[in-house]
This record gives C-alpha cells, structure tokens and sequence, in this order.
C-alpha cells in the first residue's frame, strides 16, 4: 500500500519535474546546442540501485551561456524518483555511481535534420543532504566527462 503511494506520488512528481524543462524550453534557456553530442570518457555500463532517489539536480548545456559561468539559482524542489525507470524508452548513459547512495544520468538526443543536439545530466541522491563521499563522487562524475558542475541547476540541495 505504502509502495502504491509512492510510486502514484513519483509518478506525479516526474511531472512536475516534466513542467520545469517545458518551463525552460518555452523561455528559450533549453534550446538545441550545434553539433553532435559530446563524447563521454568515462561511462558505468549500469546501476544497480533500485528504489527512490532525490533528485538532487540538472545540467542543460545551455547554462553554459550564463555570464562570467555563474551557475544558476538553486530551485530548493526536492522530488522524489523511482530508479531505475520502468519504462526505459528513454535513452540514457551512467555517468557515475555508487550504486547505493547516488547515479549521475546523462541523456543527448541529437537532432538530424537540424544537425544540432539537446543534452541533460541529472544527479539523484539517495539522501537530500549527502555525504562528502556522494558529493566527491557527483562531481567526478562530471569532471571525467569535461562538465561544467558549477552550472548545474539545484534542484535539492539541503
């Protein structure tokens, strides 16, 4: 019963979390990148976590713009997400995990006909405030694949 709550409120909330990039992409801040998708250096084949993780925040490679590379203001939303998805259509890659207190998603959907690509990094943590060995291991995760982490949007940061 609980289990049905939570995934009904999971289920809601990836919504939510749906409105906020429709809410980028109608201001034009989430907006396709020329070129192709970056090449990743270091990729995990996959996690092994299986439950709720917060998601803690997001990259857009279009914060990259910002001026003097002043990252965005922190959202202080805290959402709830079922990892692994059940409907895996969408594509992603690992970029780092622990497997029991953090995964870092990259997903890059390049657009032929425009020869351009949009490109998203999630982070979620299984705690909203996490440790220092979760945080070291967020930001290697960005490090080893030439990411900015200074321009994530914080989504949850406590």
């Amino acid at each position: 019963m609980i289990q049905a709550k939570v995934t009904r409120r999971c289920i809601s909330l990836s919504f939510l979390v749906l409105g906020i990039v429709a809410m980028f992409a109608s201001t034009g801040v989430y907006a396709p990148q020329p070129g192709s998708c970056r090449q990743l250096k270091h990729t995990i084949a996959d996690s092994t976590y299986k439950g709720i993780m917060i998601h803690r925040s997001m990259y857009l490679d279009v914060f990259g713009e910002q001026e003097a590379n002043k990252p965005p203001s922190p959202v202080n939303l805290c959402i709830a997400i079922a990892l692994p998805p059940k409907n895996r259509k969408l594509q992603y890659v690992i970029l780092g995990t622990d497997h029991k207190q953090y995964v870092v998603i990259y997903i890059c959907h390049y657009l032929k006909a425009t020869k351009s690509h949009e490109e998203m990094i999630n982070t979620y943590t299984a705690e909203k405030k996490s440790s220092k060995e979760t945080l070291v291991g967020i930001s290697e995760a960005f490090t080893k694949n030439g990411v900015n982490e200074t321009l994530q949007l914080m989504l949850c940061d406590y």
